[in-house]
């Protein structure tokens, strides 16, 4: 179970990840649900191990390239087409995985979900979520609409992700645990924030966190009063 969340920025985009793993035997574990397609792109999925796997050693090829995911997006929605196939007729269960890639380029933030039946589409809304914490990923983020993307920068884009992806693993959504994984595309590279990068979001969340909760008490006495 998963939730991977895409905040495009300005000058910048922001792709973040829970860190749980539940395997097929229901063992749960930690790691990395977020992968570099080349140098200048990151993709990662919600679904089964097995899949993503076997469509990992896919893309394994693209690594070392600089191409964008313009030029890629056939080639990965074919890619993940036949892995679906392939898994398919070995276990003949139905997938319900999702894919998203993102990418920054001189115009701008790239947003590109491949669904399970290998169907590419530009999200050209603002953030996107994919995974079983999608819905409480898009329900946080409504009230942060306006501003993304032209009003943040993937500094930002990072905090909003890390704030919105933490309080959906706090509602106790099954799947869905620590570390919160963050990596910032921009004009600079790829990053994967560090674990002292991580802290120090997660110590500005709880921030906002208490600035909301004054603002509430602050306007019910007023109201009271």
């Amino acid at each position: 179970m998963t939730i991977i969340l895409a905040i495009p920025a300005n000058h910048g985009v922001v792709l973040a990840s829970d860190g749980q793993i539940t395997y097929a035997d229901g063992i749960r574990a930690t790691g990395k649900k977020i992968f570099q397609l080349n140098k200048k792109c990151l993709w990662a999925a919600s679904g089964r191990d097995a899949l993503i796997q076997r469509i990992q050693e896919k893309l394994s090829p693209y690594r070392e390239g600089e191409d964008s995911l313009a030029r890629l997006r056939d080639n990965l929605s074919q890619v993940i087409k036949r892995c679906v196939i392939e898994l398919f007729q070995l276990d003949e269960q139905p997938p319900e995985d999702s894919f998203i890639f993102v990418e920054y380029t001189e115009s701008g933030p790239k947003i590109l979900h491949i669904a399970v039946t290998g169907t590419p589409e530009w999200v050209t809304t603002g953030a996107f979520a994919i995974g079983i914490g999608r819905m409480f990923a898009h329900a946080l983020l409504q009230k942060y609409t306006y501003i993304i993307p032209d009003k943040i920068d993937v500094e930002r884009a990072s905090l909003l992700a890390y704030k919105v992806i933490e309080e959906a693993i706090a509602v106790g959504a099954f799947g869905l645990g620590h570390p919160i994984d963050i990596w910032q595309v921009s004009q600079e590279g790829i990053k994967n924030l560090n674990t002292y990068e991580i802290s120090r979001l997660e110590d500005l969340s709880l921030v906002l966190r208490g600035i909301e909760i004054n603002s509430f008490l602050k306007v019910s006495e007023n109201e009271t009063n």
